[in-house]
């Protein structure tokens, strides 16, 4: 075997280790990042007697609710939000806006559960005119009352509504399950975007608890993965070329 084609074996061979490190590493950090494997412990603040029997707890009431000043705006949406508690019956809870103090216009109704703490409630509203001045508040209601948070304003602008993919969650089975905690499991897919994420739990399918909210970051740039992708894809191919050169040579 010449020079030559001891250099091409060297260059096929380091190739392929190199291509097929970087894509084990790109999909191993997609499984701990970009595809994020969440474990979450959680602590049952339901208060039991010495038998572990549940105590009876504080009587449900009107949700609480507190709207968030702070909102995200662009040329025809904004993301709103606020926090919601329940008070211990089914929730839901929506947000109204409108030109003037008066409101006028209703989001969604979105199901909160029926907890004793509070919840993160957010929406997301389109249609609006740019560069507008715009009122809002949080609201909820349950069986025993409708509430409403304190009123704030928001301006749209010029600012195009960002492109993107909504991520994509699985809830996979709770593990270490014990008398007071468990771990809550899962998967998140936040498509490439800085995503928050969070578990609901409770005794009953209306959940109406939520741990800690938790960020989520990619592992590497998006156009950098899809390099080294069509690199791995094409390897067969590269070989195949290299080796007939050798071949040739010889």
């Amino acid at each position: 075997m010449n020079k030559n084609s001891t250099f091409i074996t060297v260059s096929v061979i380091l190739l392929v280790l190199l291509v097929s490190v970087g894509v084990y590493a790109i999909w191993n950090n997609s499984q701990k990042v970009s595809v994020q494997n969440t474990n979450t412990t959680v602590t049952s603040n339901t208060p039991t007697d010495t038998s572990g029997n549940t105590v009876p707890t504080s009587q449900a009431g009107a949700p609480i609710v507190t709207t968030d000043s702070n909102t995200v705006p662009y040329i025809s949406t904004v993301v709103v939000k606020g926090t919601v508690n329940p008070n211990g019956d089914p929730t839901t809870y929506w947000f109204e806006y409108g030109l003037t103090s008066s409101l006028g216009t209703q989001s969604a109704e979105y199901l909160i559960g029926s907890g004793f703490t509070g919840i993160y409630a957010p929406a997301y509203i389109t249609g609006l005119r740019s560069n507008t001045n715009y009122y809002f508040r949080l609201s909820a209601k349950n069986s025993i009352g409708t509430v409403s948070g304190a009123t704030y304003n928001f301006k749209t602008n010029t600012t195009p509504i960002p492109s993107g993919t909504a991520p994509t969650a699985n809830t996979a089975s709770a593990s270490n399950i014990a008398r007071t905690t468990v771990n809550l499991n899962g998967q998140i897919n936040p498509k490439n975007l800085i995503t928050t994420y969070w578990f609901e739990y409770g005794l009953t399918s209306n959940f109406g608890t939520v741990t800690s909210f938790q960020t989520s970051n990619t592992a590497i740039p998006h156009w950098l993965f899809q390099l080294l992708y069509q690199i791995y894809n094409r390897l067969p191919s590269i070989i195949s070329v290299l080796m007939r050169k050798i071949n040739l040579e010889q």
